[in-house]
């Protein structure tokens, strides 16, 4: 009788230690797996914002894409080309349906800036060598607030 009430003794404690275990196991596994979720939640956040800023930067090289074709004229001449000995610069045009100012900027470059939607882009139109080359520049921000940390620039060039 004596050798049973020993193995019954032990035979309790065995059965908390093994609960323990489980549990454990069970609250790790769980750690590891939000852990992975929250990182795989973060990236996909990242992937929107940057594909944000990549179609702010392709809407800005299509506006100036399209006012310098529409408005070139028989000499060759349009809102963006040389006229006079500088881009002609000045005046406004129309993107994502809005107005836009368009500045000159040095002797041969154009810049204006597209705000729409949350999104914004800086494109810059430079005229090269004696005006028969062209290069669009358009940097787009997922995000106008300069003080965004979150903020993310992409850009993108055309040259023809």
């Amino acid at each position: 009788m004596k050798s049973n009430y020993y193995k019954t003794k032990y035979r309790k404690g065995f059965a908390l230690l093994f609960s323990i275990i489980v549990v454990s196991v069970v609250v790790i596994t769980t750690l590891a797996v939000s852990s992975i979720v929250r990182r795989g939640l973060e990236l996909t956040s990242i992937g929107e914002r940057s594909m944000e800023a990549f179609f702010a930067a392709d809407a800005g090289i299509e506006c100036a894409l399209y006012w310098d074709i529409k408005e070139r004229a028989a000499d060759g001449s349009s809102k963006f080309r040389l006229s006079s000995g500088g881009a002609s610069g000045g005046g406004s045009i129309e993107c994502l349906g809005l107005p836009v100012s368009v500045t000159s900027g040095s002797s041969d470059s154009t810049l204006f800036r597209i705000n729409g939607n949350g999104v914004c882009a800086d494109v810059t139109v430079t005229i090269t060598n004696s005006g028969l080359n062209t290069v669009v520049q358009s940097r787009g921000f997922n995000t106008c607030d300069t003080s965004d940390p979150g903020r993310i620039e992409r850009g993108l060039r055309a040259t023809y």
